[in-house]
C-alpha cells in the first residue's frame, strides 16, 4: 500500500518544502478522486492552489506564472492530464517539467510512469487501476473523518464483498453514498450499485460490437443494458472508447506500437487485434464531437433520445 503512504505525507506541511513536482502515474485518469484530492491538500495546507487547464492554455503562457513568485510565496499548481495532450505538446511539457526546480509545486498526472525521472526534485506516487479490501478501507480512513468513515464502511463492505474490487473514482464515490446510507444499504445494493461499478464483461462486449458495426449485435445486447445506467454514464463511456480508438487506430498506422498498446487499455480486445483496420478516423471523430452535442443538449433540457443518434452515427 505504498501508494497510501504515499499520499499521508502530503498532508504534512513540511514535506512540500523539498518537492517541486509531484506525479500521479496510473494507466487511466481518476478524474474524481484527484479533483478530491485537491480539496483536501486546499483544505489541510493553507497553501494558494492554482488549477490550470493545460489542455486549454499554453505552456508559453503558462511558463511566466509557474517560473515566478510574488514576494516569495510558493504556491501548489494542479495541470491536470498531461495524457490528454496531442504528442508534439506533451514532450514540450516533458522537456519543462524536467528542468523545472521551483519556485511552485506542480501537480499533475500522466499515463506515462516516471515521466520526469531526471528531475531530482520529482516525486512519484503510483495510483492503482484497482484497490481491494484492506487498500479502500486506508483510503476511506484517510479521506474522511473518524465517524463519517464508520458510517461509510457499511457500504464499502458490502461492495467489496460483492464485486472484490473498486477502482478509484468508484470507491471515492461509493463513500460518499456511503454517508448518506450508513447501514441502510440493503435496496440500493440490490437497485443502484450497478450504476456506479457496471459490469464491464457485458458493456467491453456491447463496445466490440458498436466499434466493429455490428448492428443488430449491438441493439440485442443495449436492449439488457440501457436502462441500467442514465445517459451521463453512457455519454462518459463512449467518450473515453472512442478517444482511445481515435488514438489507437492513428498510432497503429504510424506504427508506434508502445503508445497504441498504452492507450489501448480498455479496449474491447477484438477492437485492438483486427477491428481497428476496419475503423474509419474521420467517423470516429465525427462521433466523437457528436457526444459533446449531445452531453450539452441533455444538460439544457434535451431528451436522452437523443443518444440514439449517436448509435444511428455509429451503426
Amino acid at each position: 500500500m505504498k501508494f497510501i503512504k504515499d499520499l499521508t505525507q502530503q498532508l504534512d506541511h513540511s514535506w512540500w518544502s523539498s518537492c517541486s513536482l509531484l506525479c500521479f502515474s496510473g494507466s487511466s485518469y481518476p478524474f474524481l478522486f484527484l479533483a478530491a484530492w485537491q480539496q483536501k491538500l486546499k483544505m489541510k495546507l493553507k497553501k494558494r492552489f492554482v488549477v490550470c487547464d493545460i489542455t486549454k492554455q499554453e505552456l508559453s503562457i503558462l511558463k511566466g506564472s509557474l517560473g515566478t513568485s510574488f514576494l516569495g510565496e510558493s504556491c501548489i499548481y494542479y495541470l491536470g492530464d498531461l495524457s490528454q495532450l496531442p504528442t508534439k505538446k506533451q514532450e514540450a511539457w516533458e522537456l519543462y517539467l524536467n528542468q523545472y526546480a521551483g519556485p511552485h509545486c506542480l501537480i499533475f498526472f500522466s499515463d506515462k510512469p516516471k515521466i520526469a525521472v531526471k528531475n531530482n526534485t520529482a516525486v512519484h506516487v503510483e495510483l492503482p487501476d484497482w484497490l481491494n479490501q484492506k487498500e479502500y478501507m486506508e483510503l476511506l480512513k484517510l479521506c474522511w473523518p473518524v465517524q463519517d468513515y464508520v458510517r461509510c464502511r457499511f457500504l464499502a463492505m458490502a461492495v467489496i464483498k460483492q464485486y472484490g474490487r473498486v477502482s478509484l473514482d468508484q470507491g471515492y464515490l461509493l463513500g460518499h453514498y456511503g454517508l448518506l446510507l450508513g447501514n441502510n444499504i440493503d435496496e440500493f445494493m440490490d437497485n443502484w450499485v450497478e450504476a456506479i461499478i457496471p459490469n464491464e464483461g457485458s458493456l467491453f462486449e456491447l463496445s466490440a460490437a458498436l466499434l466493429s458495426g455490428k448492428r443488430d449485435e449491438f441493439f440485442q445486447q443495449y436492449a439488457s443494458l440501457k436502462d441500467i445506467y442514465p445517459l451521463p454514464f453512457w455519454v462518459s463511456f463512449w467518450s473515453e472508447q472512442l478517444f482511445r480508438a481515435i488514438y489507437y487506430v492513428q498510432y497503429k498506422n504510424e506504427n508506434r506500437v508502445a503508445e497504441a498498446k498504452q492507450i489501448g487499455f480498455r479496449l474491447p480486445f477484438s477492437f485492438l487485434q483486427k477491428d481497428w483496420r476496419l475503423a474509419s478516423l474521420s467517423k470516429l471523430n465525427r462521433s466523437h464531437d457528436l457526444l459533446y452535442k449531445i452531453d450539452f443538449d441533455f444538460k439544457n433540457g434535451g431528451s436522452e433520445i437523443l443518444l440514439d443518434n449517436f448509435y444511428f452515427h455509429m451503426l
